[in-house]
């Protein structure tokens, strides 16, 4: 067995990383606003994958996007 290979634990469930074209795109917000947002706690702030890649938990994303259509239909 190699102990540099990854082996994810068999009961977590799967998780989507989303890079940024792929949150603006999914929310509709622009750049600048997303940013806004997340300095305001309002946005899930991204995560360091490595030294250049940020990625969003589209769960993260998922729950923001529902907890503001809930807010609208009231």
């Amino acid at each position: 067995m190699n102990p540099n290979h990854f082996h994810p634990p068999l009961n977590r469930v799967q998780r989507r990383a989303l890079r940024l074209p792929a949150v603006l795109e999914k929310t509709g917000l622009s750049r600048s606003q997303l940013f806004r947002l997340i300095q305001q706690g309002v946005f899930p702030p991204s995560h360091k994958l490595s030294e250049r890649v940020s990625v969003w938990d589209e769960s993260a994303i998922d729950a923001f996007l529902a907890e503001k259509f809930e807010e609208a239909a009231q």
